[in-house]
């Protein structure tokens, strides 16, 4: 065995196994092999070497070699800290010729960490005032109505319970008609067969009936009934609409009449709790832990930022790549929906993802060390607490899927272990070891100090 390369990032070595070397462990491979194989016309261990060869020596041969390489590998990782599978090249493996390979390892780099204790970040302190929580019943307090029924034609701001009838399938959905929205939307929806549940699924909750429905059943009364006819874009996600007109019946089966909410126990029961003391209480919890979060997010940018600037070893380039890989797609996700992104040309993509990917990379394998140092492992709980967080960031039409998605699968939890264990390792550092500058502020400020922290990564 033989190097042929050596840097601080890689590892390349030359194995030369003698042909002499291969041919007496196939020997003993082979001998082992007769003694046990069953043969047609020879009794058990009987068969002839040659038959034997004929039939089992090319896999046997390949065994040995796979031996050896593995062997080779495990004697080569043993004084070495490699990051990921070794890259096996130029491989002769001819039988009664020497057995060659070379072995390309990653090799991680000694990691030179910083002197936390000298590293010095701004908190954010704040709390949860009465005119907070005053703030967020006022705006629960505008999106909620109660209803009365009403025999008068439908207005904007009622609810309607309306049959839609396609292809003798009948489903029925309660419309809301909100003042200043561009569609109507359904809570829940009933279907006459178990078998037709799907289709009534898709017509209660098809955006594009919807907002023919609005204009149409301004004026309506109950037990009126009309067409409705939609044009389906070429390229709607139903591939069965998809470039058609379809004509749908409605009926109206009921109208309510919106009345604004009042503040009392009735309407906190809405949203869960006993009365308006039970509500409050649950809105203070609720925003001390969104800030709680808020605050921490804040502090591992800024920290981040630090690190930044005083970390300084090189990065493994696969490391950054599958960084890289996972950065750009996710850019590419929410391009059309993030004001930051909309914009931004192909390659301005790229070069932000190519940078934040080596940050991430750099940043990810000093926290590594760290939790080595200090012993930090994470637990099913850091695990469990760390899926609930990213299933609050998902779209709510997502969220169901997730958690049966997970509890189908209860080992795929374990994909999150990355996170969790950076987020236990930053919580560590951030109290025990950086000092935190304490600056007490508004509520309503945090989100812009996330963000300008958030344009100070992106920068």
């Amino acid at each position: 065995m033989s190097e042929i390369q050596n840097s601080s990032l890689e590892k390349e070595v030359k194995v030369n196994i003698p042909a002499a070397e291969m041919n007496q462990k196939f020997e003993e491979k082979l001998s082992e092999a007769a003694s046990l194989v069953r043969m047609p016309g020879y009794r058990p261990g009987k068969a002839p070497k040659w038959l034997v060869v004929k039939q089992f020596g090319d896999a046997i041969y390949n065994e040995l070699v796979q031996e050896a390489i593995k062997e080779s590998v495990e004697k080569e990782i043993k004084d070495l800290n490699v990051f990921g599978d070794p890259e096996l090249k130029d491989l002769q493996r001819e039988r009664e010729k020497d057995l060659s390979f070379t072995l390309k390892f990653e090799v991680m780099p000694e990691i030179k960490l910083p002197d936390f204790k000298e590293i010095s970040v701004e908190k954010p302190v704040v709390q949860v005032q009465d005119k907070d929580i005053d703030k967020e019943i006022q705006n629960l307090l505008k999106g909620a109505f109660d209803y009365n029924p009403k025999t008068d034609p439908a207005e904007k701001t009622d609810r309607l319970l309306l049959d839609i009838t396609k292809d003798q399938i009948v489903a029925q959905g309660i419309y809301f008609l909100p003042k200043d929205a561009a569609l109507v939307f359904s809570k829940h929806h009933t279907h006459t067969d178990n078998k037709d549940h799907q289709e009534c699924h898709k017509l209660i909750h098809d955006t594009h009936l919807a907002t023919k429905l609005q204009k149409s059943v301004i004026g309506k009364k109950i037990d009126d009934t009309f067409d409705v006819t939609v044009n389906y874009p070429d390229d709607f996600e139903d591939k069965s609409l998809a470039g058609k007109k379809v004509k749908y019946q409605v009926k109206v089966c009921g109208i309510d009449a919106s009345v604004p909410a009042e503040l009392n126990d009735d309407f906190a029961k809405k949203f869960g709790h006993k009365g308006i003391k039970e509500l409050k209480e649950g809105i203070k919890k609720f925003k001390e832990n969104a800030v709680q979060e808020q605050v921490y997010t804040i502090l591992s940018l800024r920290l981040f930022n630090k690190l930044e600037d005083v970390l300084d070893f090189e990065v493994p380039p696969s490391l950054i790549e599958r960084e890289y890989k996972t950065i750009f797609d996710r850019v590419q996700k929410v391009k059309n929906e993030d004001e930051f992104w909309k914009d931004k040309k192909e390659e301005e993509l790229v070069s932000y993802s190519k940078k934040f990917a080596s940050r991430r990379a750099r940043i990810g394998m000093a926290l590594n060390e760290y939790a080595k140092q200090k012993d930090i492992e994470i637990d099913n709980k850091d695990l469990e607490e760390t899926f609930m967080r990213e299933i609050r960031s998902m779209p709510l039409s997502d969220q169901a899927a997730a958690v049966q998605w997970f509890y189908k699968n209860p080992e795929n939890i374990k994909m999150f272990s990355g996170a969790a264990l950076e987020r236990k390792v930053v919580k560590f550092i951030l109290e025990h070891e950086v000092q935190s500058k304490e600056k007490t502020c508004k509520f309503e400020d945090l989100e812009k100090i996330l963000d300008k922290e958030t344009e100070n990564k992106l920068a």
